[in-house]
């Protein structure tokens, strides 16, 4: 591969892969310069993780851990999230889920962070709260596998499109049209790994190489637009704050 190629891996579990911090070496070859990592219950080692100057922590509570006592940051970080919502076991639940959310939108606007968002099943509430809270900041929806209405609704809201391995599979026809219908200056690239189906942070080449396939266009165009995209997002001027 051409060492001109650069990818940013935009959401994967770094602090859940013991050799990480050897496996970088093999993945800065392949042109996967950046990885960005969410925090899910307010205890990822930003400490630990932000040692490695590729390597960009989050902030924040996914949805299935929202009863965990509000922590404020420390330290540098470069998102707020994973954060938003999904069915929850009672309507108590989802009420813990959505102050949790509520209050780190409120965040990322005091901060002027992006938000990485989780969603099962929950897009109108997530785009409704969202309204109410007046967030008029950078925002992806991590993971995103729904339908071209779906991504027009995220995309006029001005929310990117976090595309994943589940694009490698041809029976996601769906997912396959609202990247296509998206293109590529509205997506960023994942992994998610190892969190979904096993994946590993050298996915991200092939999830690279199946947007290029798909849209039509080289590798080098999907490396130099989604990281326009990414820089973007998380890496413009004055972004990543202290806490």
């Amino acid at each position: 591969m051409s060492t001109e190629l650069s990818f940013t891996d935009t959401h994967v579990h770094l602090d859940l892969i013991p050799s990480w911090r050897e496996d970088l070496p093999a993945l800065m070859k392949m042109g996967i310069r950046r990885f960005l990592v969410p925090d899910v219950s307010f205890s990822l080692d930003q400490a630990d993780l932000g040692t490695a100057e590729m390597v960009f922590p989050m902030w924040g509570c996914h949805p299935a851990y929202a009863g965990t006592p509000w922590r404020e940051p420390e330290g540098a970080m470069a998102a707020v999230g994973e954060c938003g919502l999904e069915p929850g076991s009672s309507p108590a639940v989802e009420e813990t889920m959505e102050a949790s959310f509520r209050r780190q939108i409120r965040l990322a606007s005091v901060r002027d962070l992006p938000l990485d968002l989780h969603c099962i099943r929950r897009q109108d509430r997530i785009l409704r709260i969202l309204e109410e809270e007046d967030f008029r900041g950078r925002a992806v929806i991590h993971g995103f596998s729904g339908s071209i209405e779906s991504a027009r609704r995220w995309l006029d809201r001005g929310v990117i499109l976090g595309i994943g391995p589940l694009i490698l599979d041809p029976r996601c026809r769906r997912l396959r049209d609202s990247l296509v219908a998206a293109g590529p200056d509205h997506i960023l690239l994942e992994t998610d790994a190892p969190v979904f189906r096993r994946s590993s942070p050298g996915d991200l080449l092939l999830v690279a190489e199946c947007c290029a396939s798909l849209l039509g266009i080289s590798l080098e165009d999907v490396s130099r637009r989604t990281e326009a995209t990414a820089d973007r997002i998380f890496f413009s001027a004055d972004h990543v704050l202290p806490a």
